[in-house]
């Protein structure tokens, strides 16, 4: 079901239907959360993330995806391809916006964050949406 949602929230996304995908990557998030599941957690980071970036909150979009690369590392070695296409879409502009060394900053920042804290950032960062 969480992949589902973080699937059905990106497809909103692309769609401009930030609310939806909003509300679709929250309630994955949760289910990822009570299954203590940290692929599918980063699958949902890479999701806010997404939708950060497509609002213009670069620095939030970069430390989730950072957190997001470091959960993906650690259990299973790399980005899986479908993520790696929404993150492609969304990369290079947020790179742009924030500068290079600033981007590589709060990526950074974001790898060396403790779960709890990419999660909350993810829910901070979503309610600047709406």
């Amino acid at each position: 079901m969480s992949v589902s949602l973080a699937t059905a929230a990106s497809l909103c996304l692309a769609r401009d239907e930030v609310n939806q995908a909003r509300a679709q990557a929250s309630e994955a998030l949760s289910l990822s959360q009570e299954l203590e599941d940290p692929h599918l957690i980063a699958l949902s980071l890479e999701v806010f993330a997404a939708l950060l970036a497509a609002r213009g909150l670069g620095d939030g979009a970069a430390r989730l995806w950072g957190a997001s690369e470091e959960i993906f590392e650690r259990v299973t070695g790399l980005l899986p391809p479908p993520i790696r296409s929404i993150r492609d879409r969304y990369i290079e502009p947020v790179k742009s916006s924030l500068g290079g060394a600033a981007f590589e900053i709060a990526r950074t920042e974001g790898r060396a964050m403790p779960l709890v804290q990419a999660i909350a950032l993810a829910r901070e960062q979503a309610l600047l949406l709406g």
